[in-house]
């Protein structure tokens, strides 16, 4: 479903937990407050439920309460958002400027991702898996892959969604030999707080 975010800008500021809130939108029909720290959360009866939410880059945002995913230092100098869990598991999120009518297409991020790999480590990355996944409502799939860094093991889950002017990576990464079940929990609920509002 695709998202509209209507920013208007409020006469005075007021404090909220902490945040001023610096102006108004529309996510999905419903009123939102962006705040001054660059995130957004439902106004008052919006939807009781609703989590607060990151902006990484107008139009992908991170709604992790609830969640052990905190906000971290960037991991990457390419990441949008930077994030960990437990101290074990680390997330990033990656978006371009760049679509399909860019001619982006899933074969080329997957050679794209593993490019990547290839350069950051000289080990030869091992493809455990390529899979569908739908993300907030738009269909993407996921590389699972083995590489290892200095000498240790590291598991990556990458997926990738791409729009018609941009695309998005959602990386889970962890050290590792094998693709267990509690990395495979800890990449689901990571894509699961990503939210992709139409560019």
């Amino acid at each position: 479903m695709k998202r509209l975010v209507l920013a208007l800008a409020l006469l005075s500021p007021m404090a909220a937990l902490g945040q001023a809130v610096v102006g108004q939108g529309i996510v999905d029909g419903k009123i939102i407050e962006i705040l001054s720290d660059k995130t957004w959360r439902y106004a008052a009866g919006a939807d009781a439920t609703a989590p607060h939410c990151q902006l990484m880059d107008g139009t992908v945002s991170f709604c992790a309460d609830g969640s052990a995913w905190q906000a971290t230092t960037a991991l990457s100098a390419e990441a949008d958002g930077s994030f960990v869990k437990d101290g074990s598991y680390y997330g990033m999120l990656i978006v371009d400027r760049f679509g399909t009518e860019a001619g982006i297409s899933p074969q080329m991020m997957r050679d794209a991702v593993l490019q990547n790999a290839r350069r950051a480590t000289p080990v030869e990355p091992t493809v455990i898996s390529v899979t569908p996944v739908t993300v907030d409502g738009q269909q993407g799939e996921t590389i699972v892959f083995l590489t290892a860094y200095n000498g240790a093991s590291l598991v990556f889950s990458d997926t990738t969604v791409i729009g018609a002017t941009q695309s998005l990576q959602i990386i889970t990464y962890t050290l590792g030999k094998v693709y267990a079940p509690d990395q495979v929990a800890a990449h689901e609920e990571f894509v699961a707080q990503t939210r992709i509002a139409a560019p």
